[in-house]
């Protein structure tokens, strides 16, 4: 909605108000939140073609985003509840959980627990969609946000699920 006046304050170009949108929660990452606002403004106030071309626009830079500006964040909890020893995790699994779970197992497959820091219950983390096929076979993977290795960021850079 595009507020003109609101308790006696006048705002010229109208402020945009948005409730319960993806716009407005911290799960959804801050560059999504950015585009989907300017999104709804031009929707508002402008015409179709604009809106095309905000959208192909948009598609050039979204591909050229760090990952982490494009991972979803999420804090992990509930790690041993949901860990299970054959299949790495539980039916119903939530998805940060379930992403954590696959990074702490790959983690330990390869011996990598020196290098990188397992995920722990109330880590905050980021998720992004992987493509597939890719080296874990899975549909995406937990990140933390102090990894920022060469090593990890080509890994994750390679199979990622561009969404657009």
């Amino acid at each position: 909605m595009n507020v003109h006046n609101s308790e006696g304050v006048a705002y010229d170009p109208p402020k945009l108000k948005v409730q319960g949108m993806e716009i407005v929660r911290s799960s959804t990452p801050a560059s999504v939140r950015k585009a989907l606002k300017d999104a709804v403004s031009i929707v508002l106030t402008k015409d179709e073609q604009t809106i095309k071309d905000f959208v192909d626009d948009l598609r050039q830079k979204w591909i050229k985003l760090p990952h982490q500006n494009i991972a979803f964040p999420r804090s992990v909890n509930g790690l041993g509840e949901y860990a299970d020893n054959q299949q790495i995790y539980r039916k119903s699994t939530p998805i940060q959980v379930k992403g954590a779970l696959i990074y702490n197992h790959y983690i330990k497959k390869y011996k990598l627990d020196k290098k990188f820091k397992q995920i722990t219950d109330g880590d905050k983390i980021k998720f992004v969609y992987l493509k597939k096929p890719n080296p874990i076979g899975k549909k995406r993977i937990n990140i933390q946000n102090d990894h920022k290795t060469n090593e990890q960021v080509g890994i994750i850079r390679k199979f990622l699920k561009w969404i657009y």
